[in-house]
């Protein structure tokens, strides 16, 4: 019985993990910067294994990073990846001791921040790899559609079944004052690219309409 040879997280100290495991976008690096942590560590490389292999896989690809992770920076520094928001569920199942920290914003701040961003040059991997995911996008109507559908998803479905099982601590970056510690003291520091990328969003009504259906 037990865990598989090899299936156990660094150390044994399960309870001094912690993760940031927001969507793209919604102050993930105000987060790390918060806590003193490293933002994106080998998020291309956790991109790349959990694209190219079934869920069945990321068990092991999850250990195997907290290892590598838990060897750099030590116990208690919180790995902050939005890469996190492809595996929550299998994150929290392999460490359901651990404490995540999650952000989010209105899906329609949300939505406009990453077309901006993802408009920039050259290309963030996470967004490549966010627009590869939802393929067979031929418009910007379907991709805002696409977009919307992932908000919801992460939103409504996928939060609430870790809520259930795993430690989180959720804030909303357009109110972080009334968001619980430590969250609420990102509200003394600037935010990182606060307001920096937008798109033609709000002067597009027929890609508002899409989000609001």
């Amino acid at each position: 019985g037990g865990r598989p040879a090899g299936d156990t997280p660094a150390g044994g100290r399960e309870a001094c993990v912690s993760y940031g495991i927001m969507l793209p976008k919604t102050g993930s690096t105000s987060l790390a910067k918060l806590l003193h942590s490293p933002h994106e560590w080998q998020g291309a490389l956790l991109a790349v294994k959990l694209l190219q292999n079934p869920s069945s896989a990321y068990r092991s690809i999850l250990l195997q990073r907290e290892r590598s992770f838990r060897a750099a920076f030590g116990c208690n520094t919180t790995d902050v990846s939005t890469v996190y928001y492809m595996a929550m569920e299998e994150l929290c199942d392999a460490f359901p001791k651990a404490t995540f920290y999650q952000l989010s914003r209105n899906v329609y701040t949300w939505i406009d921040s990453f077309i901006g961003y993802s408009g920039q040059e050259p290309l963030h991997l996470l967004y490549q790899t966010m627009i590869f995911m939802m393929r067979n996008l031929d418009t910007t109507e379907d991709l805002v559609q696409a977009l919307a559908r992932e908000w919801c998803d992460h939103q409504a479905v996928k939060l609430p079944k870790i809520q259930a099982k795993c430690h989180v601590i959720t804030g909303n970056i357009e109110n972080i004052t009334s968001s619980p510690p430590p969250l609420n003291a990102m509200a003394r520091q600037p935010r990182v690219n606060q307001g920096l990328f937008r798109s033609d969003l709000w002067r597009r009504p027929d890609l508002l309409t899409i989000i609001e259906a």
